[in-house]
């Protein structure tokens, strides 16, 4: 996959992708206008307008656009544009983002993707956060952008288009998303995420936990207690195994991977409790990871209290 601009080279895809949305019609967010084109040329010429403030159409503000390519087969099945400042609609409703998937490409995880590799333009164009907004109700579009470290603001109502819409900002003054530091439950998950990935900093919660289950428990002390015994420490240095994590500046955000059993869901509270204790980044929030298939990663829950 790859996030390119847009050439002419890409004419047949990008027609291709503009049909999927004509029939029925349907929004095409982030598309610079390509769903008035069908001229590939002219729409070109269109977005290449915008790129410069002294082009730009005027109600316009500069903005680049952006396809998502699929390198397999050559197709485009995304496209994004990025708005380089705000004017007071976009700062009200769009936001500094629009995107959209084809139709046919829904569901694959390619908005989500599409969205974290935007975000370097983004930071490179000066901008320490964005706002993305999204139909209020539509699930697809809202864990895009809360798996890319989007921050629930408000909701609010756009009169022209009768819709309610959800703004989120995301911060890029500090490593957020996929960007953040990934903490995992133990050396043998840690080893499996790094050659899964890496191009991420993960580090390990504590040591190597394959052992076997923890007993079950009821609180989170008796939870620790278990562990404990299990390790055959002291409850108090069953919790200095949680040492690998002390380097990480306490300012950036911290993703902890973990999977979705009993045993998982008691290690996310405690390990909430230890990194709020030591003044770390809250909001806390995990992915949940399914250790068969690491590639099967879904979106950011909260941690429970």
């Amino acid at each position: 996959m790859k996030l390119i601009e847009p050439t002419i080279e890409y004419d047949r895809q990008l027609q291709a992708y503009r049909a999927e949305f004509l029939s029925p019609r349907a929004s095409m967010d982030g598309g610079g206008s390509l769903i008035r084109f069908d001229d590939t040329g002219e729409w070109l010429r269109y977005v290449a307008l915008h790129k410069k403030r002294d082009t730009v159409p005027d109600g316009h503000v500069p903005a680049t656009q952006f396809i998502y390519v699929r390198e397999s087969d050559d197709k485009v099945v995304g496209m994004i544009q990025i708005r380089h400042c705000l004017n007071d609609y976009l700062s009200k409703y769009a936001g500094h983002i629009g995107y959209s998937v084809a139709p046919s490409e829904r569901r694959k995880g390619y908005a989500a993707e599409m969205l974290r590799l935007s975000l370097p333009y983004c930071r490179d164009l000066g901008l320490d956060g964005v706002m993305i907004s999204c139909v209020k109700g539509n699930e697809g579009s809202r864990r895009t952008i809360l798996k890319n470290g989007g921050v629930y603001e408000k909701d609010v109502y756009e009169s022209d288009k009768d819709v309610y819409l959800e703004i989120y900002r995301v911060d890029l003054s500090r490593r957020t998303g996929r960007d953040a530091v990934w903490i995992v439950a133990g050396d043998e998950m840690k080893k499996l995420m790094e050659a899964a990935s890496p191009e991420k900093e993960i580090v390990p919660f504590r040591e190597d936990l394959s052992r076997g289950p923890v007993p079950g428990f009821r609180t989170d002390r008796e939870f620790i207690a278990a562990r404990a015994a299990f390790w055959g420490v002291s409850e108090d240095e069953y919790k200095d195994k949680t040492a690998p994590i002390a380097g990480i500046d306490p300012s950036q955000e911290c993703v902890l991977c973990f999977g979705e059993d009993d045993c998982c869901r008691a290690n996310l509270r405690f390990m909430k409790a230890y990194l709020k204790e030591r003044g770390y980044a809250l909001p806390l929030r995990v992915r949940i990871v399914d250790e068969r298939d690491l590639s099967l990663i879904t979106e950011y829950v909260e941690i429970p209290e």
